[in-house]
């Protein structure tokens, strides 16, 4: 693939990072965390030959059916608990993003 579709494909509010999936199935409940890890199952979107970022860096596109709504306030309510990364970071990158996806989703 090359940079330019790889780049705009990343950009869609609805692909997101395997370190990102992992971080939030770390802070919902187990019913969330089923369909989080079910989106790592899938063959996450094929690199450019010169791309140097590990397995961390690889982008899955989230399933039309994943509960968008209920994980991005799962993520906010883990954030206002006073939750952190699994590497002691604040949540606010994490949040923002789900709600990213939240909207985007609801705007569909």
């Amino acid at each position: 693939m090359d940079w330019q579709r790889y780049k705009t494909l990343c950009e869609r509010p609805d692909v997101m990072s395997r370190w990102m999936l992992n971080e939030t199935a770390a802070l919902v409940p187990k019913r969330l965390r089923t369909a989080l890890r079910a989106t790592l199952t899938t063959v996450p979107l094929a690199k450019p030959s010169d791309h140097k970022g590990g397995a961390d860096t690889d982008m899955f596109v989230l399933d039309a059916e994943a509960p968008v709504a209920a994980i991005a306030a799962a993520v906010a309510q883990a954030a206002a608990c006073g939750a952190q990364t699994r590497q002691g970071r604040g949540l606010g990158g994490i949040v923002a993003a789900w709600r990213e996806v939240d909207q985007w989703c609801a705007a569909r």
